[in-house]
């Protein structure tokens, strides 16, 4: 799986203007640049993505992650389950 990550901020106000030098020199053609300009702030933003592959300790921890929401998600519906099977076990006949 793909991760893109940040690897790269600059902070400054909504007025500067960013040069080709503000950037860092290995700075590649596969890289995406972002600029936020949010001017009633007064505050910018240069930020530079990278994609790369994920490791296999993240890859285990993305893993776990993911069962163990699962494991909770199942857990939740089986307890909504009881609670509704309980409320209408009990409704009076007729």
């Amino acid at each position: 799986m793909k991760i893109v990550e940040t690897y790269y901020v600059i902070d400054g106000k909504a007025d500067k203007d960013y040069k080709i030098s503000d950037l860092p020199s290995d700075v590649s053609a596969s890289n995406i640049i972002d600029i936020v300009r949010n001017y009633s702030t007064n505050f910018s933003e240069l930020s530079i993505h990278r994609e790369r592959e994920e490791t296999e300790e993240e890859l285990n921890i993305r893993i776990a992650k993911q069962e163990k929401a699962s494991k909770l998600m199942k857990e939740k519906r089986y307890k909504t389950y009881l609670e509704l099977k309980n409320e209408f076990e009990n409704l009076p006949q007729g």
